[in-house]
């Protein structure tokens, strides 16, 4: 295991997932313009078709840098049941966001699965830094 400073290894995490991001948002553009296009409708903030999808590319760059984590910061090994269940919670989220990009979902339906996913993320963070105690 690689022995560096946290603020050091947070800051190398955080560039990791950008740079990861950023490749696959540069790779994936072409696939999603032509693929996966989002017509404007009356809930549109956008005027002219735009490609969706580009999530994926977050979700993948911090899920790759929430693993890189266990190498750069030896005793985040400690709390791997809640980083598994924030990554779960995570691509909770990102399977609503594609199943309602490719097929778009009912808004209550969509609201619920996604409140479910922040719900278990308030719930597995420590209590520092929840802003309420329960």
């Amino acid at each position: 295991m690689l022995e560096m400073g946290r603020p050091l290894a947070f800051g190398l995490l955080l560039v990791i997932a950008c740079g990861i991001s950023a490749v696959l948002v540069t790779i994936l553009r072409p696939l999603l313009v032509r693929y996966v296009m989002a017509k404007p409708n009356q809930r549109s903030s956008h005027r002219v078709a735009t490609p969706q999808g580009g999530g994926i590319a977050v979700i993948v760059g911090v899920v790759v840098a929430a693993a890189c984590g266990f190498i750069l910061v030896p005793d985040i090994a400690q709390s791997a049941r809640t980083l598994g269940v924030l990554i779960a919670a995570v691509i909770g989220l990102a399977i609503v966001g594609v199943s309602d990009d490719i097929r778009p979902l009912a808004a209550v339906p969509r609201l619920i699965l996604q409140g479910l996913s922040v719900a278990v993320v308030i719930a597995i963070l420590p209590d520092g830094l929840r802003v309420l105690p329960f």
